[in-house]
């Protein structure tokens, strides 16, 4: 048990070495997320902010769609005091109309979700060619850099 202690045991010239492997690792990862991950980042976020945009444009066209078929249930409650087969042929089209319109704003919606999804997951795929391509060049340039 001794002998184990005795082989485990901190010696007082390693505690330079210790220390150097410490403030080595800071160092590499400090180094790693400014120049290798902080562009990854950057592109992500920009992705982000585009879908961010994007949901959001789409949001204000449902709330478009949304005011307009309130506007046609009042013309639709108007036209159904009038009374009358023609008002009630106007009150038909008009809820169609209505339908129609909403069904176009969610399929848009949809659709314009579903590209920005794609285009986030083809640019996270080039970030990570990139990333697997660079990474032996930045390992080298980095290791160079301290050894010299």
């Amino acid at each position: 048990m001794s002998s184990l202690l005795s082989y485990f045991s901190l010696v007082p010239s390693e505690i330079p070495y210790i220390a150097f492997g410490f403030l080595f690792a800071f160092f590499l990862a400090a180094l790693l997320s400014k120049y290798l991950f902080g562009p990854f980042r950057e592109l992500v976020e920009a992705r982000e902010d585009k879908t961010t945009g994007t949901l959001t444009n789409a949001q204000l066209l449902n709330t478009k769609a949304a005011e307009f078929e309130g506007l046609v249930k009042e013309r639709l409650a108007l036209a159904h005091i009038e009374g009358g087969k023609q008002a009630s042929n106007q009150i038909l089209g008009a809820r169609d109309q209505a339908t129609s319109i909403i069904a176009k704003a969610e399929i848009l919606a949809e659709s314009i979700v579903r590209e920005s999804k794609t285009d986030l997951q083809q640019a996270a795929e080039v970030a990570r060619q990139e990333y697997a391509a660079n990474m032996p060049k930045l390992v080298n340039a980095a290791f160079s850099k301290l050894m010299n």
